[in-house]
């Protein structure tokens, strides 16, 4: 990725609070260098914030970090696989354990690169 080429970058956590916190400086400089930058996580009470960095944000609507249950886990992969393939982005960035595994499990599915 270089300076001022565009594109899209999809950043994914358990929570738009450890986005807002932790990422909050990489979203300032990829959309600096003109990208755009897609948020994806579960909704809470930081999606606003998240969005007035200038970031665009998506919400699995299922995603539970602690959930263990087999079924829902299985909803959950297919919410981030019908997710994934319905944005722009040609890159995931992922820094939290369940969106690591699920993203790079789906990355055949859906053409994203990790």
């Amino acid at each position: 990725m270089g300076n001022k080429m565009g594109g899209c970058v999809g950043i994914f956590s358990n929570t738009f609070w450890s986005i807002y916190n932790f990422r909050r400086s990489l979203i300032r400089k990829l959309l600096s260098d003109g990208y755009r930058v897609i948020a994806i996580s579960a909704d809470d009470q930081y999606k606003a914030l998240v969005e007035q960095i200038g970031c665009e944000t998506v919400v699995i609507k299922n995603f539970d970090a602690q959930s263990t249950a087999v079924l829902k886990e299985a909803n959950i992969i297919r919410e981030i696989i019908q997710t994934l393939r319905s944005l722009p982005c040609e890159y995931i960035y992922t820094f939290t354990i369940k969106p690591n595994l699920y993203t790079a499990l789906t990355t055949a599915l859906t053409g994203k690169k990790v």
